[in-house]
């Protein structure tokens, strides 16, 4: 292999040579297109520079994608600060395109197509732990309301006791009252006192 930095013979009939293995292409074919075009190469070395081809251009998909990337999520970014806190229904929305697109690439791919199922999965998956997420908050949110109306119920009955208990009791003390030698005068007053307590 010639040495980084250094260009190929090839390097001019590149566009050419993509097109030509991107077609499927051999390498002895493409040799003899070459040859036709006058120039003179070995398969080895039109191995080596494809090998090398589709690294390079491997890398240029790679950062082109991860400049893409950057820029999605800076435009996801700019809409969060706009209208922060997307629902689950917008996020699935974008898991579903997300996938989608990824299993229209994954055809070609077997990896893209598995990240897409992956992906797929988890946004199922976060959806229906979400929904049980709801409805056991629905359902302790239901528990608690039925504890603390036993509870106002539970007070309201103990209210009602004490409540009865001390008129009970000053139906006692009235009894006792009435019972005793007393004037009528003297009768009344402690009448009224046994009922401002």
């Amino acid at each position: 292999m010639e040495p980084k930095g250094r260009a190929s013979k090839l390097d001019g009939h590149a566009e050419r040579l993509e097109e030509w293995f991107l077609a499927g292409q051999t390498l002895a074919q493409v040799q003899e297109q070459l040859r036709q075009d006058g120039v003179a190469v070995s398969t080895g070395r039109l191995s080596e520079w494809w090998t090398a081809r589709r690294a390079k251009l491997a890398e240029r998909q790679m950062i082109q994608d991860i400049v893409m990337g950057a820029q999605s999520r800076r435009e996801i970014q700019g809409a969060l600060e706009k209208d922060p806190a997307p629902g689950l229904d917008e996020i699935a929305a974008l898991h579903r395109v997300i996938s989608y697109k990824l299993t229209t690439q994954g055809t070609a791919d077997p990896e893209t197509l598995d990240l897409a199922t992956r992906l797929a999965r988890l946004a199922m998956d976060h959806a229906k732990a979400k929904a049980e997420g709801e409805s056991r908050e629905k359902k302790l949110a239901l528990e608690a309301e039925r504890i603390e109306e036993q509870r106002r119920s539970g007070d309201l009955a103990e209210r009602r006791v004490k409540l009865l208990e001390k008129r009970a009791a000053q139906a006692d003390q009235v009894e006792q009252v009435t019972g005793a030698n007393l004037t009528p005068e003297e009768q009344a007053a402690r009448i009224r006192e046994i009922f401002k307590r």
